[in-house]
């Protein structure tokens, strides 16, 4: 992926619009658009404001390849949660990089019996649960739903309220959720 390629992929994921980007690093909306059309070729320091838009540094719209910590994470570097719930544990899978991102993941393991009460997410979103292993109940609104591993669940306009592992192993999900909630900075 080349650099017009790049900007016009951050900008897009970001949920900027053209206009929005030129206001933010002091140029036109039609510099914008030749950046991306590769027409025009951003000086250092319109690099600088762009890396610091997107949160990044300057090499991700310069190197011919992304670095590994972009794109995987490893399940080593998974930062935990702290859910303050007996048999429930949470950890986000992070990608370094640029913040604009415009889905969520993390990995959420139930004990036997155990039950998340407190939705991780509290904003207004679309929730997708696929379960690992194990067996639970998902409660959401005024709905109860049982699912076994392998099952997936999609939730776009009320997200689960309570998640509870009705099994007598361990579950594992994989939770899903877009927008990720991070205000823009």
């Amino acid at each position: 992926m080349n650099f017009p390629q790049r900007l016009k992929r951050m900008r897009i994921n970001s949920g900027m619009s053209v206009r929005s980007l030129a206001d933010r690093i002091g140029v036109s909306p039609s510099f914008i658009y030749q950046l991306e059309k590769g027409e025009s070729a951003p000086s250092f320091p319109t690099l600088r404001k762009l890396s610091d838009v997107f949160h990044s540094n300057i090499s991700v719209f310069v190197e011919d390849d992304m670095p590994e910590e972009w794109i995987i994470s490893r399940k080593d570097k998974r930062e935990q949660l702290f859910t303050g719930e007996e048999g429930y544990r949470a950890d986000l899978i992070l990608f370094v990089g640029s913040r604009a991102k415009r889905m969520q993941s993390m990995i959420v393991r139930l004990d036997p019996g155990g039950t998340m009460t407190e939705p991780v997410y509290q904003h207004q979103r679309d929730d997708v649960l696929y379960i690992i292993s194990g067996i639970v109940e998902i409660t959401a609104y005024k709905n109860v739903y049982n699912l076994d591993a392998g099952d997936c669940a999609y939730f776009a306009f009320a997200g689960p309220s309570t998640i509870h592992n009705c099994g007598t192993s361990p579950a594992e999900l994989l939770w899903i959720v877009s927008p990720t909630g991070f205000e823009e900075r």
